[in-house]
């Protein structure tokens, strides 16, 4: 009920919900071992030692998109907000996963 009462004035239709920003599982992967070394985490492994690989590197039956991006201006519109980035948001879950485990 309450998702209704405020969404009920928003157009039906398609609606992408992700964070803000764009990266690759390499640049995900950088950005968790460089914000746990900021949490003075002991890691045996640093983003330097991460390294990239193109999606041609990387054979899987299934062909990939060349460009998967969601476009979330629509969705902040509608709803009169701005979506946080997946940085801010890695932050957050990188910060409960260290509170709680």
């Amino acid at each position: 009920r309450d998702a209704s009462r405020l969404t009920s004035h928003i157009p039906s239709g398609v609606y992408h919900l992700a964070t803000q920003g764009e990266t690759s599982w390499h640049g995900l992967a950088s950005e968790i071992f460089k914000q746990a070394s900021q949490r003075q985490v002991t890691l045996s492994i640093t983003p330097e030692n991460i390294y990239g690989i193109t999606t041609a590197q990387y054979p899987t039956p299934a062909q990939r998109p060349l460009n998967s991006r969601l476009a979330l201006s629509k969705l902040e519109r509608a709803l009169g907000i701005t979506l946080p980035t997946w940085q801010s948001q890695l932050a957050l879950t990188l910060q409960e996963h260290l509170e709680h485990y």
